[in-house]
C-alpha cells in the first residue's frame, strides 16, 4: 500500500516567528507552528487530495519551490477548487484540436459551451528581490528585531545592484541607531509630519527604509513590506503586458479562452484593469487656431490595450480576463474578483464563472457586479485563517 501524496511533510513543528526576508514562502508554511498556518495546510491539503492524480506530481513539485513556482502552483491549485466548487468541470492541461501548447485548464459547464483558461502570476518588474548580497543586508537588518521585538514596521525600498560585498555591520549598526531614535520620536498617530527614514548605501546601490507603521504589539520581524525595487513598471503597463503574453501563447483554439490573474503587488485597482483591456484613459478637445480648447474635455480610452489597437479589435479569441487581486492562502476567503468580458465580440464564457464577479459593457458603460464571497464559497470560516501566534513577547 502506497501512501498518499501531500503537499507538506509530515513533521513536528514548534517554529512560531514571523516569515524571515530569506525564507520561501512554502518553507514558512511548511515548519510554521501558528494555528493559522495549521488551518492553511489542512485546507490545501483537502484541495490536493482533489486534484487530479495523473497532475499531482507535478504541481507538488512547484508548489514546494521558492516563490515564483510555488505562487504560480498555488494560483492554479486555488483556481482547480474554485471551479470545482463553482459546478464546474476542470481538466488540467488539455489537448486542443488546434492551437499551440496546452493550456492549464478546460472548464466544462453543465449547460453550454466549454472554455479554456490560462492561468498568471503577476507582480511588478523586479518587486521580489532575489540578488544573495541583498538578501544578506535585509536580513541582517531584520535580525535587529530578533534580538530586541519592536512594533515599528518599517517598509524597504532599493535602487540598483551590488556589485561587491557591503559592510554589513556598519549598516546594521547604522539602521540600529536609527532606530533608537525612531522609538523616542515617532510621529503621533494622524500626524502630518513625514514618516522617519533612512538610507544606507554601497557603490551604486542604496536601500530607504521608511517607518510607516508602529504597532502596540512587538514582532521579532523589523521589514514588513518589500523590498521594492526602483524603476518598476506601472501597474497598468505590467498587466497589460502579461496579458498580451497569455493571449498570444496558444494561438487560436478550438474553445474560447478566459485569461485568469492573480496580482500580486497590493496596489491593483479597477482603473489598471481596464487600461490593460481598453487602453489608458485620455482626455481630447478642440481647439481654434490660437490654441483655445472650443469643445469641453472628452474622455476617451487610447488605442493600445488588450482588445484593441489603431487597426482595430484583436485578440478575439479572448473571451473574458478574470481578476483576482493579490490572493494567498491566508486571504483565500477575502479576494476581489472580477470577470472581464469582451465587448467587441459575442463573447461566451460560462455563466458559473460570473458568480466571481463580473465587469460587463452594457448600454455603452462598464458595469461591475459583486461576486459571491470566496469564504463562503470554498466554505473557510469568517475568522480564517486563525490564530497567527501565541504571545512569545512580554
Amino acid at each position: 500500500m502506497t501512501s498518499r501524496l501531500t503537499l507538506f511533510d509530515d513533521i513536528e513543528r514548534w517554529d512560531h516567528r514571523h516569515k524571515r526576508q530569506t525564507q520561501s514562502s512554502f518553507h514558512f508554511l511548511n515548519t510554521s507552528a501558528w494555528p493559522a498556518s495549521h488551518n492553511m495546510r489542512a485546507a490545501l491539503e483537502q484541495w490536493f487530495e482533489d486534484y487530479p492524480d495523473d497532475d499531482k506530481n507535478d504541481l507538488r513539485a512547484r508548489f514546494r519551490k521558492r516563490d515564483d513556482n510555488h505562487e504560480s502552483a498555488f494560483f492554479e491549485l486555488f483556481l482547480y477548487e474554485v471551479f470545482r466548487r463553482l459546478g464546474l468541470t476542470p481538466e488540467v492541461h488539455p489537448e486542443p484540436s488546434t492551437g499551440r501548447g496546452r493550456p492549464d485548464f478546460l472548464v466544462t459547464p453543465r449547460t453550454g459551451s466549454a472554455a479554456y483558461v490560462e492561468a498568471n502570476v503577476v507582480g511588478l518588474t523586479g518587486f521580489m528581490v532575489e540578488d544573495p548580497l541583498e538578501q544578506g543586508v535585509l536580513q541582517a537588518i531584520d535580525a535587529l528585531a530578533m534580538a530586541r521585538p519592536t512594533g515599528i514596521r518599517l517598509t524597504a525600498h532599493s535602487r540598483g545592484k551590488l556589485a561587491t560585498s557591503p559592510p554589513t555591520r556598519r549598516i546594521k549598526d547604522k539602521v540600529g541607531r536609527w532606530l533608537e531614535q525612531v522609538g523616542r520620536e515617532f510621529p503621533r498617530p494622524g500626524s502630518i509630519e513625514s514618516m522617519p527614514s533612512v538610507t544606507v548605501s554601497h557603490g551604486d546601490w542604496s536601500l530607504t527604509l521608511t517607518a510607516g507603521h508602529r504597532s502596540d504589539r512587538l514582532s521579532d520581524r523589523l521589514i514588513h513590506v518589500g523590498p521594492g525595487k526602483g524603476g518598476a513598471s506601472t501597474e497598468d503597463v505590467a498587466l497589460r503586458k502579461n496579458v498580451l503574453e497569455k493571449a498570444k501563447q496558444h494561438g487560436k483554439l478550438d474553445h474560447p479562452l478566459i485569461v485568469a490573474m492573480n496580482t500580486m503587488n497590493g496596489f491593483q485597482d479597477a482603473e489598471d484593469e481596464m487600461s490593460a483591456l481598453f487602453g489608458g484613459e485620455q482626455l481630447t478637445w478642440k481647439v481654434d487656431r490660437n490654441g483655445n480648447a472650443v469643445t469641453p474635455p472628452q474622455s476617451s480610452r487610447e488605442p493600445d490595450s488588450l482588445w484593441r489597437n489603431r487597426s482595430g479589435n484583436r485578440y478575439s479569441r479572448v473571451h473574458g480576463v478574470l481578476f483576482f487581486r493579490g490572493v494567498w492562502p491566508w486571504n483565500a476567503n477575502n479576494v476581489v474578483s472580477h470577470l472581464y468580458v469582451n465587448p467587441y465580440i459575442g463573447a461566451d464564457v460560462p455563466d458559473e464563472m460570473l458568480r466571481l464577479g463580473s465587469a460587463r459593457v452594457r448600454n455603452a458603460q462598464m458595469t461591475w457586479e459583486a461576486g459571491e464571497n470566496l469564504g463562503d464559497l470554498l466554505d473557510l470560516p469568517e475568522n480564517w485563517p486563525g490564530e497567527r501566534t501565541r504571545p512569545i513577547f512580554d
